[in-house]
């Protein structure tokens, strides 16, 4: 595995490294660029738009920032807890700077690893692989220069460890609604209700995957396709609903020949829970 720099940041489980080619500078010394010259820069990019990650670091101390599309900096350190701009230069006079460019959705990810004190467990690789997926994994995986931002099981950017690395694996913690996540297949169903048609194709997928999915069993009524709605016992865990529902739309789509990346659902595409179903396009890491 490439061993850091020294002129690298520490890393710490709240503050994994971030996916190569998003740099647009890196360790920059202010002692060489003034903060002055620093501070406008990033309030020019801000003024266009900008979206990615401040770090700032000078010997032990650090502080991560997310800047997103029209909101001020938001940032932390040690221990998740949150420092102002200000602070961080205060603390920091001679710090020096990595500032990269992330889609918003990537810096919430690595903003959602703030509060996260276990140290990053390892993964050997490529045998890891399924057990990230199981577990639904969301974080980043890092090999040396090989860094990945994952959601719920996917890879979504980055470069995908090589076989026989070792990856450490920083994991968001998982927190999960829900009401929000039937919502969400409520209306991914609903969606694909206008592409096949469900009300026939349902009881065959539920008495075809019963014995896999208990849930779908239709004498047990605990996830039916009724009246246009899906109806969920709440009884039903979260993975047993969601392994089942994701299974079943499989089926019917197949069935109806509809490919599940066709499906007309706009910005539920942005859910983590569908990086999950969709295949990865070509280019993402794997």
């Amino acid at each position: 595995m490439t061993q850091l720099r020294v002129s690298d940041p520490p890393l710490f489980p709240n503050r994994p490294p971030l996916p190569s080619g998003t740099s647009v500078y890196q360790n920059l010394s202010t002692d060489h660029y003034p903060w002055t010259e620093v501070n406008s820069d990033l309030q020019a990019r801000q003024v266009q738009g900008f979206s990615g990650v401040v770090d700032l670091w000078q010997g032990p101390r650090w502080a991560r920032y997310v800047a997103l599309p029209g909101q001020p900096l938001v940032g932390y350190t040690t221990g998740g807890q949150e420092v102002s701009w200000d602070a961080g230069l205060q603390a920091m006079p001679r710090a020096q700077v990595t500032v990269a460019a992330l889609p918003a959705e990537q810096c919430q990810l690595l903003w959602n690893l703030r509060g996260v004190a276990d140290a990053p467990g390892r993964v050997p690789w490529p045998a890891g692989r399924a057990q990230l997926q199981a577990a639904r994994f969301t974080g980043v995986l890092a090999a040396g220069p090989r860094v990945s931002l994952w959601q719920a099981g996917a890879p979504v950017a980055g470069e995908a460890p090589a076989a026989g690395d070792d990856p450490v694996a920083f994991m968001v913690p998982v927190v999960e609604n829900r009401d929000d996540i039937l919502a969400f297949w409520q209306e991914v169903y609903g969606r694909a209700a206008q592409q096949v048609p469900m009300a026939d194709l349902w009881p065959l997928a539920a008495n075809t995957l019963m014995n896999t999915f208990p849930a779908l069993d239709p004498f047990g009524m605990e996830i039916v396709w009724q009246g246009g709605a899906l109806n969920v016992d709440p009884d039903v865990t979260i993975p047993e609903l969601r392994e089942a529902l994701a299974a079943a739309l499989q089926f019917v789509l197949s069935r109806g020949a509809v490919r599940i990346s066709d499906l007309p659902i706009g910005h539920l595409r942005d859910r983590a829970e569908w990086a999950h179903l969709e295949p990865q396009p070509a280019g993402r890491a794997e």
